[in-house]
């Protein structure tokens, strides 16, 4: 079995072992300049020494020093580093898929992805693009590194962010199937989501000082750990050293204090120090580069004509051609000369309205996703699915269709309330929701009966509180088919709900993306904040996944009542 050699004393299991820690997630947390980076390079080269490959997305410019040894006299990994200031192949804003293929195939190198030099707009859309493709394509074991992680995977997210951050989301939740293992970097957990964070299985903590990043770590704790041995990690976290850090990984039965090795390639994330000349390794190791760049240079023209902005460009072009044209006389007939599309024009046109129709597509798959999704939260049949351009319209379905063959009613509801919640990226739901949405009571014999029964035949699965569809039970569930908008998805929620819980949900909804602080929302409904007239209805919104904290004292809908970063 590998080892992974930490510090001289502390070593964790490997590729190769049932419990490889590269195939889980890490989340390495500190403010600025404890040790956080050198602590994920000794993970990367540990891994790489093992035969693991790794995928470095690196927005501030300091992972180009593996490709060199520690002294910067001999050759280091032998990785690609990509964009950057140190760049052997340039990256494109808009490569974000093809480099997602590439680093999806075992036969290539180890790659460094430098963000640094594009702008916080294209950092988002190459961070969008790739990491939903890289989900979709990998397959074989590969190490993702998140640097600064709460910029790809961000607590409240601005306009323009969602769709990044559910791709985060989903690679961190869900990557392992696909082999991917990850290590999320942040000197302010507070502002990495909270479903990202909590994911982690393995958490490296060095020095924290600020109450708000410490209450995170207190939240993964709650999570993943337990919470009587948390009194001496937090004390200790405000003092402890640079290079030190605490490795808790609960289900290893791993808490323990470790002084972290020194890392073996080059140190490219070293301060500055004042009038010093600032050092360059003299070898570095190389990789074939000349296919790969005249690849990836091609994506930003073939970006361009697939734009739809640079279409309207081109047709308010056309216009303004057309209205030069000297208008024909009334009196006689007269050949007028009107400008026509020239060559190469036609085609490049052809090929962007495809594009928009290929977009028109693709919004039709990802609204088919919710399909009779709010046919759980009405009373009324769900309407007939709409025809679109992929598929032909499928039969309206009866809000009471008949179960699958050995399933009951009760049971069928709780399956179809599960492919739901999975449709939007709720693979494992609180059983509360399921409940709801299945139109029963968490704790009643009306739910927990056909749920034991689901559970006895192998159709579902559920432990602490959560529930999920087996491979089984997914292929009989109804899932979602017909297109729902936004406002329809909420109207038919805030249907289904309580009075009180159709207040605040009504306020939250009105100021999305935006959240509120709990005095705000209280008084805005009519409540008065901390009494259980307020409390009560908020934490049964949040047990449904209708809400969420994005940080203490604050509240915020959820994206998915308005299509945003939905699986």
């Amino acid at each position: 079995m590998s080892r992974l050699r930490i510090s001289f004393d502390f070593a964790l299991p490997g590729p190769g072992s049932e419990k490889d820690v590269l195939a889980d997630v890490t989340a390495v947390v500190g403010r600025r300049g404890k040790g956080k980076t050198t602590t994920a390079v000794a993970l990367v080269e540990e891994g790489h020494q093992h035969g693991r490959r790794f995928c470095v997305l690196d927005p501030v410019g300091v992972w180009w020093g593996l490709r060199s040894s520690r002294d910067g006299k001999h050759a280091g990994i032998p990785c690609l580093v990509m964009g950057g200031e140190h760049s052997q192949v340039p990256l494109e804003p808009t490569a974000g898929k093809l480099i997602a293929e590439f680093v999806a195939d075992p036969t290539q190198p180890a790659v460094v992805l430098d963000l640094k030099l594009m702008t916080k707009g294209e950092q988002v859309r190459f961070g969008s693009d790739f990491l939903a493709h890289l989900y979709q394509r990998s397959r074989e074991p590969l190490l993702l590194v998140l640097d600064e992680a709460d910029q790809f995977a961000p607590q409240r997210p601005m306009p323009g962010e969602q769709v990044m951050l559910g791709a985060a989301e989903r690679v961190v939740k869900l990557g392992r199937a696909r082999g991917l293992g990850v290590v999320l970097i942040t000197q302010r957990p507070a502002t990495l989501n909270k479903n990202v964070l909590t994911q982690a299985g393995i958490l490296v903590a060095h020095g924290l000082t600020g109450p708000q990043d410490q209450e995170a770590v207190r939240a993964w704790i709650r999570a993943n750990a337990d919470e009587g041995q948390a009194q001496a990690v937090m004390a200790s976290l405000p003092g402890l050293p640079r290079g030190t850090a605490w490795w808790w990984a609960p289900d290893l039965d791993v808490l323990t204090r470790v002084d972290v090795r020194d890392r073996q390639t080059f140190d490219s994330s070293a301060t500055p120090k004042h009038g010093a000349r600032p050092l360059a390794p003299k070898v570095t190791a190389e990789v074939d580069l000349e296919k790969l760049t005249a690849e990836i240079r091609a994506t930003a023209e073939r970006a361009k004509e697939n734009d739809p902005r640079e279409l309207r460009r081109q047709v308010a072009e056309l216009r303004a051609q057309l209205a030069k044209a000297p208008a024909p006389a009334a009196a006689r007939e007269k050949r007028i000369e009107v400008p026509v599309l020239k060559e190469g024009q036609l085609a490049r046109t052809e090929k962007l309205i495809a594009a928009l129709d290929t977009l028109s597509m693709r919004l039709s798959v990802v609204s088919g996703k919710l399909g009779e999704a709010l046919r759980l939260t009405s009373q009324r049949p769900a309407p007939p699915a709409r025809p679109t351009l992929v598929r032909a319209p499928a039969p309206p379905r009866q809000a009471k269709a008949a179960p699958a063959e050995g399933v009951t009613g009760p049971e069928q509801r709780i399956l179809d309330a599960l492919a739901w919640l999975e449709s939007i990226g709720q693979v494992e739901p609180e059983q509360s929701a399921v409940a709801f949405l299945a139109g029963y009571t968490i704790g009643g014999g009306a739910f927990n009966n056909p749920r034991g029964a689901l559970n006895t035949k192998g159709l579902i699965a559920y432990r602490s509180g959560r529930i999920a569809l087996t491979q089984a039970g997914r292929a009989i569930a109804r899932h979602p088919e017909a297109a729902l908008t936004a406002g329809e998805i909420q109207r038919r929620v805030l249907e289904r709900l309580p009075g009180p819980e159709q207040k605040l949900l009504r306020v939250l909804i009105e100021v999305y993306p935006k959240s509120l602080s709990n005095e705000e929302l209280a008084q805005r409904a009519g409540y008065e904040p901390g009494g259980g007239a307020f409390n009560n209805p908020r934490g049964r919104l949040r047990s449904l996944g209708l809400i969420e904290y994005p940080e203490r004292g604050f509240v915020a809908a959820r994206p998915v009542l308005f299509l945003d970063g939905a699986a």
